[in-house]
């Protein structure tokens, strides 16, 4: 019997060491395991693990860039397409037909009055109904050639209801020895009343967005009045066509006042210009617009785009000193293209000075 009892409190002493060396492999087991736990959470996961919101986080801009690319609804694509659309909206083939007008279009609002004090409003010319009395063509119908190059025909010049289009259409032919050639074009003058010495003029114009080509341009001029020379100066304060406008080129065009009008090998030959700038890229969009010019002795000439100035000569430019009247020209002065083009005026308005 002693030596049985012995014997369990052996065992019961074994079965204590092993419980205790148990609990401490338990115990090192767990201190591992909550290490490696913590170790874990402080990983960066690699980049196909990300949820969304975790891929918008600036820690790691490579995967905020991978996910932009494969997330289509986010704000970032909406707006790529959308300047996508713009741009082939943009770079698509214009049409030749006018586009709707914008319900607070010039078109639709000739001036009753100035609002500058320094250019009092002298006359606004509309063109509804039928053609107005002010409006002296000097095209014929049988394609006459206007100086400086370029056929014209007094039935270009086309009443639409509500403004006058002035059309440039294809003769069917750009053979040298043909008469006429080229595109056809019109013009016509504004009189009375001419803008005294000083003043200026607005227009209210569209232009036809197709494709016009080399030296076939709508002018926009004032010009000494009737029987005025050239020598009392020439504004062309447009002179070009929509490419031109969007290539930026010299669409204003200032000749020099007390010019030599008859010999061009003169360096003061009036076809020279003493003042050149181009007009902002909005003319060539299609829409109306209000072009403007004004000149006077102690300022020089200023050229505004729907009443906003964007361009002056200062007074080192001398302005007229006789009364200048507006005209306006369609031509092909190289008379080599063959595109059927036009431009819309809606209205123009002549101003005096004090």
């Amino acid at each position: 019997m002693k030596q049985i009892c012995r014997n369990n409190k052996g065992f019961a002493l074994v079965e204590v060491i092993l419980v205790l060396f148990g609990l401490a492999i338990i115990t090192i087991a767990a201190y591992f395991v909550a290490l490696r736990i913590n170790s874990s959470n402080n990983l960066v996961p690699e980049p196909s693990s990300l949820s969304s919101s975790q891929s918008t986080s600036s820690a790691n801009p490579l995967v905020t860039t991978s996910t932009v690319k494969t997330t289509p609804t986010s704000s970032s694509s909406k707006t790529t397409k959308s300047k996508t659309s713009s741009l082939n909206k943009t770079t698509s083939k214009p049409t030749s037909s006018p586009p709707p007008l914008p319900s607070s279009s010039c078109a639709t609002s000739p001036p009753s009055s100035s609002s500058d004090s320094t250019y009092p409003l002298l006359k606004t010319t509309t063109f509804k109904g039928s053609t107005p009395s002010n409006l002296q063509s000097y095209g014929n119908n049988g394609g006459g050639q206007m100086g400086g190059g370029g056929y014209i025909s007094g039935s270009n010049l086309v009443m639409k209801g509500s403004y006058l289009q002035v059309q440039g259409n294809y003769s069917g032919t750009t053979n040298p020895s043909s008469t006429p050639r080229g595109v056809i074009g019109a013009g016509f003058d504004l009189n009375p009343p001419p803008v005294s010495s000083s003043g200026g003029f607005d227009v209210c114009m569209s232009l036809s967005t197709n494709t016009w080509g080399r030296d076939l341009n709508l002018v926009l001029l004032s010009w000494p009045a009737l029987p005025g020379s050239w020598s009392d100066g020439e504004n062309d304060f447009f002179e070009g066509n929509p490419q031109d406008v969007l290539a930026g080129y010299k669409t204003i065009n200032v000749h020099a006042v007390g010019c030599n009008a008859s010999d061009p090998r003169s360096s003061n030959y009036c076809g020279h210009n003493v003042y050149q700038n181009s007009w902002p890229t909005t003319l060539a969009d299609g829409q109306p617009h209000v072009v403007s010019a004004r000149w006077n002795p102690s300022q020089g000439y200023s050229f505004s785009l729907d009443g906003t100035q964007f361009a002056s000569s200062g007074p080192s430019i001398t302005t007229p000193i006789v009364p200048h009247q507006l005209s306006i020209q369609l031509q092909d002065t190289c008379t080599c293209n063959t595109s059927d083009v036009y431009a819309n005026i809606y209205w123009a308005a002549a101003y005096g000075y004090n």
